[in-house]
């Protein structure tokens, strides 16, 4: 038989055999690699590059593949109001293939060229596009939070491990309190495990990028800030996206389970009581109070990482149970601290540095520093 299919597609499919066949199209190496010779792009006349997600109407991509010529089409359409993305292929020659087997290994060729699966994927508002990105590195020795909250950190990377399962967690608090770390490191620890990672604001494309994340599954979505993609119905300031995100959370189509989300929000009392209904997220996970313990391992850090500094000696002064009371008193975020304690030892190393002579810290130095600090912030508040 010829070939001759048909299938209703999404733009996320659409995007992948453009860049796909944009690329090859010019790369003679490409093509022989992977088993195809492409004849050319047609949209109206030959052309050099093809566009087959960006309007209305049918592009035709001609390819010679497993001894058949074929015409792959691409047809955008609306109907009733919706739209609709079309994929056909059509053979001159006869063949034993099966007409789904012949787009299949088409498409695996397209998706393997965009490296996406597995990737970190950050996508801009109101644009179907997409960067690969280096993910910052973070793990769980990293972050410093009480221990409920790591265990529900390290149930997030069990149930995965454990299930295939991809849990939707939400993390509410402060600017400072540890969601932004806390993130990192489960965005880290799926990546290690082949999980795709796609960090989008909420926008007009939700729906699209949400099914490119159900291409890719294994995956996982990062929302950041939702109180202010979202808003509130009850403060009379939501977005119009609000249905559209609860209906991805809840509606007649199911995310898959190796499809997760991670979203955080600053400001809980804005985000919309009807995201937070049970169901929507498997956790909602609070981040505010932080340890005397937690504060001293922040300290460390900040110290570590920024100066290089772990020897005992040069550390002890600024883990003195006076300044972590402080700081504990003070009600002051995880992050304040980190950088805090990075400005007082930057301070103190340019004094030595004026003086021709080593600076001693002293508890009472630091003391007087983060009083400082804390007036300056009461009265920004």
């Amino acid at each position: 038989d010829r070939i001759n299919y048909a299938g209703n597609y999404n733009l996320a499919v659409f995007k992948i055999f453009s860049d796909y066949f944009n690329i090859i199209f010019q790369d003679k190496k490409k093509q022989e690699a992977d088993g195809i010779e492409m004849i050319g792009l047609l949209r109206e006349k030959f052309v050099d590059t093809i566009e087959l997600y960006g309007a209305f109407g049918t592009r035709e991509v001609w390819l010679k593949f497993l001894g058949l010529t074929i015409k792959m089409g691409f047809t955008i359409y609306k109907h009733n109001g919706e739209i609709f993305y079309e994929i056909f292929l059509t053979s001159a020659e006869t063949t034993d293939y099966k007409s789904n087997y012949i787009y299949n290994e088409l498409f695996q060729r397209a998706l393997r060229e965009s490296e996406l699966a597995g990737s970190y994927i950050t996508m801009p508002p109101d644009n179907f596009q997409w960067n690969i990105k280096n993910l910052e590195k973070r793990s769980m020795s990293d972050i410093y939070l009480p221990k409920k909250q790591m265990e529900d950190l390290k149930m997030f990377i069990n149930v995965y491990s454990n299930n295939s399962e991809i849990l939707r967690y939400l993390l509410v608090g402060v600017p400072g309190t540890g969601k932004t770390e806390a993130c990192l490191t489960l965005m880290n620890e799926l990546k290690k495990k082949k999980v795709t990672i796609i960090k989008t604001p909420i926008c007009k494309y939700l729906s699209e990028k949400v099914n490119l994340a159900i291409l890719l599954r294994p995956s996982i979505i990062i929302f950041d800030d939702l109180d202010l993609s979202l808003g509130s119905r009850n403060s009379g300031g939501y977005s119009n996206m609000l249905q559209t995100f609860l209906d991805i959370l809840d509606g007649t189509d199911k995310l898959p389970k190796d499809v997760g989300i991670l979203a955080t929000t600053n400001s809980a009392f804005l985000l919309d009581l009807a995201a937070q209904r049970p169901g929507r997220f498997d956790k909602v996970m609070i981040f505010d109070e932080l340890t005397k313990e937690n504060i001293m391992r922040i300290i460390l850090k900040s110290l570590k990482f920024n100066f290089n500094l772990t020897d005992k000696k040069d550390t002890e002064v600024f883990i003195n149970s006076k300044v972590i009371d402080k700081y504990f008193t003070s009600q002051v975020t995880g992050a304040h601290i980190y950088n805090s304690i990075s400005m007082m030892k930057l301070k103190c190393d340019m004094i030595t540095k004026g003086q021709k002579k080593q600076f001693e810290v002293t508890v009472d130095w630091l003391l007087e520093e983060i009083e400082n600090e804390i007036k300056i912030l009461d009265k920004i508040k």
